[in-house]
């Protein structure tokens, strides 16, 4: 087990003067973009989920720094939480929004199980960083691998804790969503309870649908953006005209627009039926969006400078509306 960061001076970032930042994109098809910060402390920010009345993020300094948490209430207050963990954190999920319960996974084979603010350490013997983290109700899923030796793992939380299901996977695996696992060259979908390969013929970093048999949406790629759609019984490549470098992340839900984050500021959005990508006319920033999330009547994009050469790491947030609200950032 390792030790949570608990000293005051590390785990509260306070009300530091910081002002919204004036940088409103131009209205597209109704939206109005809007880039809210680019200088978040303590690192990087890398995932997002609505949890009731909040979405909490979570991210940290990669490469062995520790892992912090922005939440942002639906009163239109945010606050940076600060430091609460030792590794960065990848990813989080809950099974029931609104509970204040969910697991964040990350470096080291960490995994952190929360009430609210508060963690417990549920960390596994790994080399592992775990990228994904998906809690079905029943049992919780963490998906990583080992970055030294690129072969992936999956393990499983049941009644008897955490369980390692699968391993020396010929490809880091990323992220896990209602039976199905992505990863670098690999598409794995729970059957009868047993892992399945589907092909799978390009990294696919963040996957997530409107219906798991049938309407499943994966992004990705290394040089360009890679877009795949499950349809039922095969992967189908989605044109990406316009969006051009490689995606980080994926949202979608029955009757919603698929949504995309990704390298040098992209964010977009398909709606059904459409070929046609609907992004802002410039990006909002050069920073690389990681994941997108709806929270309330807006779309909330997180990152940073994750391709950094150093270790300077900040966070970025954006979002996307037909109106904005009010937000006030010394919101703790």
């Amino acid at each position: 087990m390792r030790p949570t960061l608990l000293a005051a001076a590390l785990s509260l970032v306070g009300c530091k003067d910081r002002a919204p930042v004036d940088d409103t994109g131009p209205a597209n098809d109704g939206l109005l973009y809007e880039l809210v910060g680019d200088d978040f402390d303590h690192g990087v920010l890398l995932a997002a989920w609505e949890d009731g009345d909040r979405l909490r993020v979570v991210g940290g300094a990669l490469s062995g720094g520790a892992g912090h948490q922005v939440t942002i209430h639906d009163s239109g207050s945010l606050c940076e939480e600060g430091v609460l963990v030792d590794q960065a954190q990848w990813w989080i999920h809950g099974a029931e929004p609104g509970s204040q319960k969910y697991y964040t996974v990350g470096e080291q084979g960490s995994i952190y199980s929360w009430n609210d603010r508060t963690p417990t350490d549920e960390s596994v013997d790994s080399e592992a960083t775990f990228y994904g983290v998906y809690d079905d109700g029943t049992v919780v899923w963490a998906v990583g691998g080992d970055p030294a030796t690129g072969l992936g793992e999956v393990w499983a939380r049941g009644p008897s804790g955490w369980e390692l299901q699968a391993s020396e996977i010929p490809g880091i695996l990323y992220k896990v969503w209602d039976g199905w696992i992505v990863g670098d060259q690999q598409a794995l979908r729970m059957v009868g309870g047993e892992l399945e390969a589907t092909e799978a013929d390009t990294k696919l970093l963040t996957v997530r649908g409107r219906d798991a048999g049938d309407d499943v949406w994966a992004v990705g790629g290394t040089s360009g953006a890679e877009v795949r759609h499950w349809s039922g019984s095969a992967w189908e490549e989605v044109g990406t005209d316009l969006l051009g470098v490689p995606l980080s992340g994926v949202w979608t839900a029955p009757e919603h627009d698929v949504y995309v984050a990704g390298s040098f500021g992209t964010m977009a959005r398909l709606p059904p039926d459409s070929t046609e990508w609907q992004m802002p006319d410039l990006p909002l920033t050069s920073d690389d969006f990681h994941a997108v999330y709806p929270f309330g009547d807006e779309i909330w994009y997180v990152g940073g400078n994750l391709l950094t050469s150093g270790t300077d790491y900040h966070g970025t947030i954006a979002r996307e509306g037909e109106t904005l609200m009010e937000l006030e950032l010394d919101g703790c």
